[in-house]
């Protein structure tokens, strides 16, 4: 998905469609359903990432460089790991 539709409430309304879809996109930082603690710029070094786990829903934030930051969104309803 585009990070123009990409949000953090769409998988709970994806809940409700009976598919087994995932959701993988980019997401703009100024969402304000993301906490600006989050997305910390200044204290953090170029390559730097953080991950933010909630239930099924994975926040990736990754410093690219001196003020650019990616942040990826991914949610996937039901995975099987196999070790």
């Amino acid at each position: 998905m585009d990070n123009w539709l990409t949000s953090i409430p769409l998988p709970d309304q994806l809940l409700k469609i009976p598919m087994n879809s995932p959701v993988v996109g980019n997401i703009q930082k100024n969402k304000r359903e993301i906490l600006s603690e989050r997305l910390e710029l200044r204290s953090r070094s170029v390559g730097n990432s953080m991950i933010y786990l909630e239930q099924a829903k994975t926040l990736l934030s990754y410093k690219t460089k001196q003020n650019q930051t990616n942040v990826l969104f991914f949610y996937v309803r039901s995975m099987k790991i196999r070790i």
